[in-house]
């Protein structure tokens, strides 16, 4: 069995944004001695790709708290529980194997401790000393149409936050089933009143009645993993903290990021080094008496300031007429506020062009005639009134942002009469694909209808994305053919203009040209050629530098047409605000038309934006 482990000792390179510490080091998972926290996924399930996903991200989590983690998938469980593992967490997992369920046993005979992330198994209920969680869910009070989050009352676990925004519908139902297990964190809804139990104290560790999804800040679910591993093997908050003292200090002492100041900000850069060097004298004070924990609270502080000390010391020069855009890719905003907040946090971080997720023939956030609304619409209004209204008064244009070909999350009736109609791609043992034939003419009729619709919503522009075959790793039966996939952009182009001949165009494409002709059909430069886009957006999602200009050795003509994606919390790569800085310079000096940051969220309004402040004056 492969052991996959985050190095997060050693490789906290430039890792120093208050909760972005994890970017090089999930990025380079390699094999290294085991680690005390193991992290276990569903590999055999229906959701097993949603429970490695969300597996995956614990490790981020855990490593931005300077804390490593090592990857198994269920099935070989007993293998993985090596005696040096102290704790475990259990990821989305439907049922324990028996002899998985063995190895969780002896794990806690001996003195382990698990953290559940949503689970409907009775084996580990019972571990747990909870009920088997319900399927009948508990759902919010008329009125509010989402759990909005969940709070920790006092008293709280040492670090813990007061609250975690987590958006979602639904929760399943549980109770206890021991005297050692007690309820410390509570749902709310859209009007603040308290729901059910989103978190359970137990004997052998915590139970979350759902795994933690990547919506709003980012900084509590850090703490709050951290705080429940930590509070589960104590000996780890000093790991944790040693950890984060180092990553906020790598590579930026004061003399080098004195050095490195333009005369206009040094200022700047020495008031951030002086609060830098206050909290850590707090640190140190805290170190000395042993209190590794109770310097969590000044860790997070120290590494705000020398990110602030870091950005004001490498401004990104930006060309005036550059673009800087920013995928939001809810539709709402992706933030607390809304979008008057979303769109203000975008004009203090200099965005000039947002990229608003509206949906696909699946389902549509926003009112597309034909088009089913989503499940996010769920209960709230047309969010694309309120984008336009708030970007446009910011001087920040709006682009549509479409998903061609995607054909996911369609409502079973809709999905079943586009597989009787032909109108999907198919696996190669004939089985529908959820992915939209290009060449099927009632496909490009209906796409063409939609954006027709947005264009005519007084958008500035119109983003595709997945204008593609599903590639190599979603295998289809129809060979990739980049003439349909051309053609397809041509007819959408001819149709834009025909309702908004002032629109620009541009298209999400993969990086790695011109692998991506015969991998998708994609051809993209041919449509920057044939001026069937006004600007192409490739997905130069990179974990560093190095690997952003080998992806950039692909893109050497037309880079004034062409817009540098870069993922900033991405699966490809997971960037803190340092790497996002160096990335941004990067794009604007090697001559692209801009870059456009992927996502735009709480963690991008809390993190990224006070560097791109600092970085852009």
């Amino acid at each position: 069995m492969t052991t996959l482990t985050t190095t997060a000792l050693r490789r906290l390179r430039r890792a120093f944004a208050v909760f972005g510490l994890a970017t090089a080091l999930f990025a380079a998972a390699c094999h290294a001695t085991a680690s005390p926290v193991a992290v276990a996924f569903d590999d055999a399930g229906a959701d097993a790709k949603f429970s490695r996903s969300r597996a995956v991200n614990v490790q981020r989590l855990l490593a931005a708290a300077g804390l490593e983690s090592s990857l198994h998938p269920v099935s070989a469980l007993a293998g993985g529980l090596a005696p040096d593992v102290s704790v475990l967490h259990v990821v989305w997992i439907s049922r324990l194997p028996s002899a998985s369920d063995k190895a969780v046993r002896a794990f806690v005979a001996r003195g382990g401790k698990v953290v559940v992330h949503g689970s409907f198994s009775p084996e580990l209920a019972g571990i747990m000393g909870l009920a088997t969680p319900s399927i009948d869910y508990e759902t919010p009070r008329p009125g509010a149409a989402a759990w909005t989050g969940f709070e920790l009352p006092a008293p709280r676990l040492l670090d813990a936050p007061e609250r975690v925004d987590n958006r979602v519908a639904k929760v399943a139902r549980t109770s206890s089933a021991a005297p050692g297990t007690r309820a410390i964190a509570f749902w709310r809804d859209e009007a603040g009143r308290r729901g059910p139990v989103a978190l359970w104290r137990c004997d052998t560790g915590f139970w979350l009645v759902r795994p933690l999804y990547d919506d709003g800040p980012s900084a509590p679910r850090v703490r709050l993993v951290c705080a429940m591993t930590c509070a589960l093997s104590p000996p780890l908050w000093k790991t944790s903290a040693l950890a984060l003292r180092k990553a906020a200090w790598s590579g930026r002492t004061r003399r080098e990021l004195l050095r490195a100041s333009p005369r206009r900000s040094r200022g700047r850069v020495e008031e951030s080094l002086a609060e830098a060097e206050r909290q850590d004298s707090a640190v140190a004070a805290a170190f000395g008496r042993g209190l590794y924990g109770a310097a969590h609270s000044n860790l997070w502080l120290l590494a705000a300031a020398t990110s602030r000390a870091y950005a004001a010391a490498h401004p990104v020069r930006k060309p005036s007429r550059a673009i800087l855009a920013a995928w939001e890719p809810t539709g709402f905003g992706g933030i607390s506020g809304g979008w008057e907040d979303a769109a203000e946090a975008m004009r203090q971080a200099g965005v000039t062009d947002a990229f608003v997720w509206c949906g696909s023939l699946a389902g549509s956030v926003t009112d597309i005639p034909g088009v089913p609304a989503a499940g996010s619409r769920a209960g709230r209004p047309d969010p694309l009134p309120a984008a336009l209204r708030a970007c446009h008064a910011r001087g920040i244009r709006v682009h549509a942002w479409f998903a061609a070909l995607s054909f996911e999350n369609a409502p079973p009736e809709r999905r079943a009469a586009f597989v009787k109609a032909g109108r999907l791609l198919h696996r190669p043992d004939g089985s529908p694909l959820d992915w939209l034939d290009p060449a099927n003419k009632a496909n490009v009729s209906d796409i063409a209808r939609a954006l027709r619709s947005l264009a005519s919503r007084g958008v500035d522009g119109v983003n595709l994305d997945f204008v593609r075959y599903p590639g190599p790793t979603v295998p289809a039966r129809e060979k990739a053919d980049p003439a349909k996939i051309g053609a397809l952009v041509a007819a959408l182009r001819g149709e834009l203009r025909k309702v908004a001949p002032k629109a620009r165009f541009s298209a999400c494409v993969y990086g790695w040209y011109p692998d991506c002709i015969s991998s998708c059909g994609q051809d993209w430069y041919d449509w920057i050629d044939r001026k069937l886009v006004d600007f192409a957006v490739p997905m130069n999602y990179a974990p560093d530098v190095e690997t952003l200009r080998n992806i950039e050795a692909r893109q050497k003509r037309r880079r004034s047409s062409i817009v540098c994606g870069i993922g900033a919390g991405s699966n490809e790569a997971r960037l803190d605000a340092a790497g996002l800085l160096e990335q941004l310079s990067e794009a604007f000096r090697s001559g692209y038309g801009g870059a456009a940051v992927y996502p735009f969220d709480a963690r991008f309004a809390e993190e990224f934006l006070p560097a791109l402040k600092e970085a852009l004056r």
